[in-house]
């Protein structure tokens, strides 16, 4: 996805920190079993939280085992293994950033991301296969996103509704154990992804010309700019998404996984918005960052 949902390292017990990296590098391996090699290094921390979350939900049953890792071959750690949702979570990474690079392309970047997309066509080819739905589902979000996206609204909760619209129905084709509130976490958690995106992107976008509801509405200079004379509002607005989301997760039912989820809702979210708003020193992020 786009690497705005991820834990809070300060905050987290340290039985939640062993369980987040066993799921990572769980879902590294498991990616290279049934991806290919090449697309670990695609795997991120947004699917591995959604990864977390889906489990939980589900109640499915852990299973771990002690494996060595290419990046430190002379050390072992214990990773998830054995869990046909993990499967499908490397699949739907590869349709994940299917849908980045195409949405990338159509904005007008092209490039690297076109190279990316060539790159990685079997895998994606794989993953439609294995997951069909929600392949379904992504490739209508990313034709009513067009739409939306061509009227150059300058609201961008219009603007990403199609994108958390097919975060919530992937949520639910995957995990439908969770019902009506994980259907509004994940649709919370999509308007926050499309958000920080749009802030994370106001330089580039502004440059290139590509399409922004912020820089529509706000026509700043710059992302400073932007923050110096509109920051309480933007501030205002994730603060009450936040909270949202948080209201919903208090219906959600989540076993074993529970403390890595509130501790990414509750504190990982939070700081996030704190990176993006300019709030933090650099070397406060790479100490909540670094896992």
């Amino acid at each position: 996805m786009f690497g705005y949902i991820l834990p809070n390292k300060p905050n987290m017990y340290m039985k939640d920190y062993g369980l987040f990296r066993a799921f990572y590098c769980g879902l590294c391996h498991q990616t290279g079993r049934c991806q290919g090699q090449c697309m670990r290094f695609g795997v991120g921390y947004d699917i591995t939280f959604l990864s977390i979350l889906f489990h939980g939900v589900q109640h499915e049953k852990l299973f771990f085992k002690s494996k060595a890792c290419v990046a430190k071959p002379f050390r072992k750690t214990a990773v998830v293994v054995n869990s046909p949702l993990l499967e499908q979570c490397c699949h739907l990474n590869a349709l994940l950033l299917e849908f980045k690079c195409k949405d990338d392309i159509a904005d007008g970047t092209s490039g690297s991301k076109r190279l990316l997309a060539r790159g990685i066509r079997r895998q994606v080819k794989k993953a439609r296969k294995a997951l069909p739905k929600v392949a379904a589902i992504l490739d209508e979000a990313f034709d009513e996103q067009q739409k939306a996206e061509r009227t150059q609204t300058d609201n961008w909760m219009v603007a990403c509704d199609p994108f958390a619209c097919c975060m919530q129905e992937i949520a639910l084709s995957m995990a439908p154990k969770g019902g009506q509130p994980l259907a509004e976490v994940t649709y919370g958690l999509g308007q926050f992804v499309y958000l920080a995106d749009c802030l994370d992107d106001y330089d580039k976008d502004k440059r290139k010309g590509d399409y922004n509801p912020l820089l529509l509405r706000y026509k700043a200079e710059s992302k400073v700019a932007l923050i110096e004379q509109h920051g309480e509002e933007l501030r205002g607005q994730m603060d009450d998404l936040i909270a949202r989301i948080k209201e919903s997760y208090k219906s959600l039912a989540i076993f074993d996984t529970e403390g890595i989820v509130t501790n990414t809702l509750w504190y990982g979210l939070r700081a996030q918005a704190e990176v993006l708003l300019d709030k933090e020193c650099k070397s406060c992020r790479k100490t909540h960052t670094n896992f």
